[in-house]
C-alpha cells in the first residue's frame, strides 16, 4: 500500500523491527530476530544519515540491539558500530531519553565483547572487526567511521582518528597488510581535511609501533598497488610529514 522508498513505508518498515524485537523479547520466537533485522536494515536504505539523521540514529540503535540479542558470530562487534553510529547522531541535550538508551546499551555491548575477547578500548573491538569483515564490508565500515567526523570539531577529529589508527597498527602485521588496500580507497574518498588528519594519526601510529620498518614498508608497497600518480604522492607526502618512512 505504500511506495517502497517513501519515508511512510521506511517508518512502517522499522515499527515492523520494533514490534518483532518484542515479540522475540516475550517469547524467544528464533525466527523474530532475522526478520526484525531484515525489517530494519529495509528501514536504512531510506533514512539515511544525510536525509534523515533523527530517524536513521533510531533505526541504527534498533538494529544493535537486534544483532546483541541475536549473538551469532560477529553480531556483537556489529551492534557495537551501530550503537556508535546512533550516538554520534542523538545529542543529550535535546534527545535526551534516546541518547541514555544508546548509551546503555553502549556499555551492555561492549561489557559483553570485553567478557569475551577481554578488556579492549572500543577502537580495538572495531579494529578485529574491520579485521575479520570482507574487503566490501571492510569499505562500508570504514566509510561509515571515517565518514562521521566529516563535520566534527578539530580536536575530536584528532582523538577519534588517532584512537583507531592505533588500533589498526596493534593489529599482526599480516592482518594489517591484509586491510590496507580498502584503507587507502576510503582515505581518497575523504576531504582534504580529514584526509591530513588520518594519515597524521597514522603516521604517528607507526612511530609508536614496535615494529615500525615492517609496518612502513607495508603501507608503501600497499600505496604503490593500491594507488596512482597524483594519489601516490598525495598520501606520500602527507605521512613523510608525520614520521612514516617510504621504502
Amino acid at each position: 500500500m505504500l511506495e517502497p522508498n517513501s519515508a511512510q513505508a521506511a517508518m512502517a518498515s522499522h515499527g515492523l523491527g520494533t514490534a518483532l524485537l518484542e515479540q522475540h523479547q516475550r517469547t524467544g520466537a528464533p525466527n523474530t530476530l532475522p526478520a526484525a533485522i531484515d525489517a530494519i536494515h529495509q528501514t536504512l536504505t531510506v533514512f539515511t544519515v544525510a536525509a534523515f539523521p533523527f530517524q536513521h540514529a533510531i533505526a541504527r540503535h534498533s538494529l544493535a540491539v537486534a544483532l546483541e540479542r541475536r549473538d551469532e558470530p560477529g553480531d556483537l562487534a556489529s551492534a557495537l558500530h551501530h550503537v556508535e553510529a546512533a550516538l554520534s547522531v542523538f545529542d543529550p541535550r535535546l534527545h535526551t531519553a534516546q541518547w541514555r538508551t544508546a548509551s546503555d546499551a553502549l556499555q551492555r555491548i561492549t561489557g559483553a565483547l570485553d567478557d569475551r575477547h577481554g578488556p579492549r578500548p572500543r577502537t580495538s573491538h572495531a579494529a578485529h572487526h574491520l579485521a575479520a569483515a570482507t574487503p566490501p564490508e571492510r569499505t562500508t565500515l570504514l566509510r561509515d567511521r571515517l565518514g562521521r567526523l566529516v563535520d566534527q570539531p578539530e580536536p575530536a577529529v584528532r582523538q577519534a582518528t588517532g584512537s583507531l589508527a592505533n588500533a589498526l597498527v596493534e593489529l599482526p602485521l599480516d592482518t594489517y597488510r591484509q586491510m590496507l588496500p580498502e584503507l587507502l580507497h576510503v582515505l581518497m574518498e575523504l576531504p582534504d581535511a580529514l584526509l591530513e588528519a588520518t594519515a597524521a594519526a597514522i603516521g604517528g601510529a607507526h612511530l609508536a609501533a614496535s615494529d615500525t620498518e615492517s609496518r612502513d614498508r607495508a603501507l608503501d608497497e600497499a600505496i604503490h598497488d593500491t594507488l596512482f600518480g597524483p594519489q601516490r604522492v598525495r598520501v606520500r607526502d602527507l605521512l613523510e610529514a608525520n614520521g612514516w618512512t617510504r621504502w
